[in-house]
């Protein structure tokens, strides 16, 4: 027979549970530990330590552990039943706390007397550390899976989500408790549904859409792969919105359409340009010398009725040749401050003129309508254009309504229509019941010589007209158009905050003012400069004559008396018109300037400076001279820069603004100007050779304290300027209209 005590003890020595026994003590800590086997040495004590030591077992336990290990004990002698406590215990060499599994069950006597305890215990360290490294996994893995910039789902071999992280619910417009169990097909529209892929047989990527609640779609790029899980078939879902990248890549569609079309009426500009300069010329000599015919011509004359039926000819031509030009925004215009609902009220009755009675003309404008700058005259063009092609869209009648209101663009729309960012807006809407447009003709509306009219019925030049207007004073257009229903423009014109101007001008005379001042005259085509020479003479001038710049400038060096006009082509070999008056005008700053030309030219080419655009009338050219010759000279400036470029520049800017100007190359010749003349304001740059312009601005100041100063640089010392006398600023590059604007404004203060 076995010995039960050499069992027992083969038992404890080969088991990995330490085991033991306690009696209870006057306190639970201090129980008497009455057996405890050789394997509690795993924490470097000896049995006898603990038989020895009744209160050593609780010194060691993990100080936080102790109140709930008193409470479990209690609970498990309460219960009379088997428990387990996990808690930890200090390692006697060490000092690291080891966790331990406890089950221990409680013993009493016969009459319900607790007597002892029985337990087991082991060290589950490396366990614990296991598990927290699978639960850190497992957090880490979550909160990848929550906070992925892509939705994420996962779903069974049915199809079924199983989990869906929070950029789902985003995505999807649904909770993921909804998302979960539903078939993710339910989720897709029904035209992207491909079995293959929502089975997942293989890996797969595509781009499809998602559905929303209401019934809206959004495109995504989808990415899935699969994995067994378990011996359970799981398929993982990537869905990326890719909205932004749709809309980014239909702008850049559009952009690309805009920019083939933009070249496409570049082209067509630079022909009709072209084309336009020899034609006009031709105009001014068939509508000038028909003018100084018929001037010399009774009206009895035979021939009277002939002449006259070339000289309205040649005006036709001229109109349409500005027409012509007018898609291209070429041409110069006089833009200032209007009210649209002033305009649309003083051109109702010439509009009512042009719409048959069958059509029911009415206007709706608003209070209060913002002023927008633009040409009166361009904007009449507008009105009249749109009026000819809503009529003609009505052939049977109908209604035609054209309306004013105020309107708030945001970034979205500024961004839409390409606007340098929000703001406030007039709109203009001319609407029409007529038989609307199909979309192939709505996309080619805006195109020069487009039409959908009769040989004859049309030039097919109105709206590029109207296109080339509104976008030269910084608007856009919309147009809405459905067939057998009609067409609505929208024309929206940026608001300024300027007082509208009116017309004061007085009704034009029947005869051509006259004068007695002598005109040098600069026209590179010597018929155009001879009917010129004759209507200036006709008129009482002095007239020399030049054909290129070269002869321009020894003209007017071998002239001695005044010379009160310069009246230039701009378009010369050589030299422009501008850069031969800056070249006249510091020998005569008497000397005003007047430009012409058979091209095109745009606001920005001409600036300020009075303008001419041929063909011209004989009445036309003598009223200009006489308006420019009477207009005032407003100052007399000097300008100091170390550039010849900049000084040029803003010499031209300030004489076609009608200011005389000297200059300097710097500060030292600025003070010697200024010690054997007179003038009103010095434009001085700040970094100069030499002299510079903050030593010179001292200079100025303690010697002419009364002079007005605008200081002018690139650099960083404009502010100090200020403070030691400069009366304004200007950071270069410095527009033209500013330029004006701040002289106009210093030379104004008081």
């Amino acid at each position: 027979m076995v010995d039960q005590k050499i069992l027992a003890e083969t038992l404890l020595e080969h088991s990995d549970y330490n085991i033991y026994s306690v009696r209870p003590g006057k306190s639970w800590s201090s129980w008497h530990v009455e057996t405890v086997s050789q394997k509690v040495g795993k924490l470097g004590y000896l049995p006898d330590e603990f038989l020895h030591q009744p209160e050593l077992w609780a010194s060691i336990v993990h100080p936080d552990d102790l109140e709930s290990l008193e409470h479990s004990i209690k609970e498990i002698v309460s219960s009379r039943k088997l428990g387990i406590l996990t808690y930890r215990v200090r390692h006697k060499q060490t000092a690291e706390y080891h966790w331990v599994e406890n089950k221990c069950v409680p013993m009493f006597d016969a009459e319900g007397g607790l007597l002892r305890i029985l337990g087991m215990a082991r060290d589950i360290t490396a366990e614990v550390e296991n598990e927290r490294a699978l639960a850190d996994s497992e957090a880490q893995l979550r909160a990848l899976f929550e906070s992925a910039p892509d939705a994420v789902i996962i779903s069974n071999s049915s199809g079924i989500i199983t989990k869906a992280n929070a950029k789902a619910e985003d995505l999807f417009g649904h909770p993921r408790a909804e998302l979960c169990g539903r078939p993710f097909a339910m989720l897709i529209p029904q035209h992207f549904r491909v079995e293959q892929f929502l089975s997942a047989i293989a890996p797969a990527a595509a781009e499809l859409a998602t559905l929303h609640p209401g019934g809206g779609e959004t495109p995504v790029d989808v990415m899935s792969s699969f994995a067994v899980v378990n011996g359970e078939r799981l398929v993982l879902t990537i869905l990326r919105d890719i909205s932004t990248r749709k809309q980014l890549e239909r702008e850049r569609n559009d952009f690309e359409e805009q920019f083939r079309q933009a070249q496409k009426m570049d082209a067509l500009g630079k022909l009709a340009e072209g084309v336009a300069h020899d034609f006009n010329n031709l105009l001014m000599l068939i509508n000038g010398h028909s003018d100084l015919l018929l001037k010399k011509m009774s009206s009895e004359n035979p021939l009277h009725a002939s002449l006259s039926a070339i000289r309205k000819a040649g005006a036709n031509a001229a109109g349409l040749t500005q027409q012509l030009l007018s898609f291209g925004r070429k041409q110069v215009s006089q833009p200032r401050a209007v009210s649209l609902n002033e305009i649309l009220t003083g051109a109702h009755a010439m509009l009512r003129r042009m719409i048959p009675a069958n059509v029911d003309f009415v206007t709706s404008l608003a209070p209060d309508l913002g002023q927008v700058r633009i040409d009166p005259v361009q904007i009449e063009q507008v009105l009249m254009n749109l009026a000819v092609n809503a009529r003609d869209a009505m052939p049977g009648g109908g209604r035609l309504l054209m309306a004013t209101e105020n309107v708030e663009l945001d970034e979205l729309a500024a961004m839409e229509h390409k606007l340098p960012g929000p703001g406030k807006f007039v709109q203009l809407s001319v609407s029409d019941s007529g038989t609307g447009m199909t979309p192939e003709v709505k996309a080619s509306l805006f195109e020069p010589f487009f039409t959908t009219k009769k040989i004859g019925e049309g030039t097919g030049l109105g709206l590029s007209i109207v296109y080339g207007i509104v976008k030269q004073a910084g608007g856009f257009i919309e147009v809405f158009s459905d067939l057998g229903v009609g067409t609505t423009f929208k024309i929206y014109l940026p608001q300024v905050s300027e007082t509208p101007a009116h017309d004061t001008a007085a009704p034009a005379p029947e005869t051509p003012p006259r004068g007695t001042e002598t005109v040098l005259v600069v026209e590179d085509q010597a018929e155009v400069r001879k009917l010129i020479h004759g209507i200036l003479t006709a008129g009482g001038y002095r007239v020399l004559e030049a054909s290129d710049p070269v002869e321009a400038v020894v003209r007017a060096e071998d002239y001695k008396g005044p010379i009160h006009l310069l009246l230039t082509d701009i378009m010369m070999p050589g030299l422009d018109g501008h850069e031969l008056a800056a070249i006249l005008q510091p020998q005569r700053p008497e000397m005003k300037l007047l430009l012409m030309s058979g091209y095109s030219q745009t606001t920005e080419a001409v600036g300020n400076t009075p303008f001419l655009q041929k063909p011209f009338s004989s009445i036309a050219l003598a009223e200009k001279v006489q308006q420019v010759l009477k207009a005032p000279i407003h100052g007399r400036i000097l300008v100091v820069d170390d550039d010849e470029g900049v000084r040029t520049y803003v010499t031209k800017v300030l004489r076609s603004a009608g200011y005389e100007t000297v200059t300097a190359a710097h500060g030292k010749q600025a003070v010697e100007e200024l010690e054997r003349s007179s003038v009103d304001l010095v434009v001085m740059d700040l970094i100069m050779p030499v002299q510079e312009g903050i030593e010179t601005i001292l200079q100025v100041r303690d010697r002419w304290p009364d002079l007005k100063v605008i200081a002018m640089s690139g650099g960083p010392y404009l502010e100090v300027a200020l403070r030691l006398g400069a009366h304004a600023k200007l950071a270069k590059p410095v527009p033209p209209d500013l330029l004006v604007q701040t002289v106009k404004a210093v030379l104004t203060r008081t």
